[in-house]
C-alpha cells in the first residue's frame, strides 16, 4: 500500500510537471505575439504611363515601355498588421540602389488584425520614372519592416 502511495505521488508529479512544461512556452509565445513589431507585405505594383494606362505586376517583375511612352506613377498595393498609433515609419524608394524619395509618416490608428496598406510616387519630372530596379523599403525605429518589395523598369527596344 506505502508503495501505491508513492506510485501515486510520481505520477501526480509527472502530470504536473508536464503540464507546466507545456503551460510556460505557450504563455511566452503568446506574449510574443502580441509584442510583435509592424510588418508590412507588398502585393502588387502599379505603374500608370504617360496614356493613362496602369500595368499592375507582382513584386520581382519587369514592366518594359516604348521610348515615347514616359511612366508617370509607381504605386505599391499590399497590406499591414499591427500598427501603433502616432508611431512614424519611414518610406524608402530607390532606383538602382540610390534612393529617390523618403518620407516619415506616423500611422492614423492602432491596429493588431491586417489590414490594406498603399503608397504612391509620382514624378513631374518631364523623362517621367528613370529605368532600372526600384524598390520600397519601409523602417519604424531603424528596422525594416516591410518584406522585399521590388520591380524593374526598362525601355523595350522593340518599339
Amino acid at each position: 500500500m506505502y508503495r501505491r502511495r508513492i506510485r501515486a505521488s510520481r505520477v501526480t508529479f509527472i502530470v504536473a510537471l508536464t503540464v507546466l512544461a507545456l503551460a510556460v512556452p505557450a504563455a511566452v509565445l503568446a506574449k510574443k505575439h502580441f509584442n510583435r513589431p509592424t510588418h508590412i507585405e507588398i502585393n502588387t505594383f502599379t505603374i500608370t504611363d504617360s496614356n493613362d494606362v496602369p500595368t499592375v505586376v507582382s513584386p520581382g517583375a519587369t514592366v518594359t515601355h516604348c521610348a515615347s511612352v514616359i511612366e508617370r506613377t509607381i504605386e505599391a498595393d499590399g497590406t499591414v498588421v499591427r500598427t501603433i498609433e502616432d508611431k512614424n515609419h519611414k518610406i524608402i524608394w530607390t532606383v538602382n540602389g540610390a534612393r529617390e524619395n523618403v518620407q516619415v509618416l506616423a500611422w492614423t490608428n492602432t491596429k493588431k488584425k491586417k489590414r490594406h496598406y498603399f503608397q504612391g510616387l509620382r514624378t513631374t519630372v518631364p523623362e517621367g520614372l528613370a529605368d532600372g530596379v526600384w524598390a520600397l523599403k519601409v523602417t519604424q525605429g531603424g528596422k525594416k519592416i516591410s518584406g522585399p518589395a521590388s520591380l524593374t523598369i526598362a525601355e523595350d527596344s522593340a518599339c
